[in-house]
């Protein structure tokens, strides 16, 4: 399985995606674990196979 603790770091760096859309969706779940947001580059890969994953996750993210 897969453990993913809030994070203690106090200055989030940017990340990559490295034009996946996979890791995209991935990066961008994991992030809500983060107490700040984080910058995902080449989030927009992410529309290859679901284009409305971002305002998918916000609604969930508000209504949680």
């Amino acid at each position: 399985g897969l453990i993913i603790k809030p994070s203690t770091i106090s200055q989030i760096q940017p990340v990559d995606s490295h034009n996946d859309h996979r890791i995209g969706m991935m990066l961008a779940v994991a992030s809500l674990m983060t107490p700040e947001p984080i910058e995902i580059a080449q989030f927009e890969s992410v529309n290859v196979s679901f284009p409305g994953f971002l305002p998918l996750l916000k609604q969930l993210e508000n209504e949680g």
